[in-house]
């Protein structure tokens, strides 16, 4: 995983350079907010980075709807939520033995592109 100051979204497509790129019509983007880590760190005894997750994007003091369907934009970027991003095994492998089980519920969603631009570090996340 690499962190990036802004990165290009693609409606209907993802991230450019996110490995997923086209390759998926369901789940094109991953965004966990720091409060459902600090709560899931909380939970587990120990600090979660946020790249740690593998998810593509870190939000800050907005509450990630759950609902699907449900729509949120980042900056010039809107997501539909497609589901909860369940963890998986390999959380224990990139946070830490144990992180899994405490990161259900609280490893951020997968989402659709719906309208793409340019996502930028520090851009303003609202409920649509």
């Amino acid at each position: 995983m690499d962190s990036l100051d802004e990165v290009e979204a693609v409606a209907g497509k993802g991230l450019v350079g996110d490995r997923n790129f086209d390759k998926y019509s369901k789940g094109q983007i991953t965004v966990v907010s720091t409060e459902e880590l600090a709560e899931a760190a909380a939970a587990w005894g120990s600090d979660i980075e946020p790249g740690s997750t593998r998810r593509n994007v870190t939000v800050s003091g907005f509450q990630l709807p759950r609902e699907p369907g449900s729509k949120f934009q980042m900056g010039e970027v809107v997501v539909e939520v497609y589901r909860d991003a369940s963890p998986c095994e390999l959380m224990n492998d990139s946070v830490g033995p144990g992180a899994r089980e405490h990161l259900r519920g609280r490893a951020g969603i997968r989402g659709l592109v719906v309208e793409g631009g340019t996502l930028r570090v520090g851009d303003e996340v609202e409920g649509s």
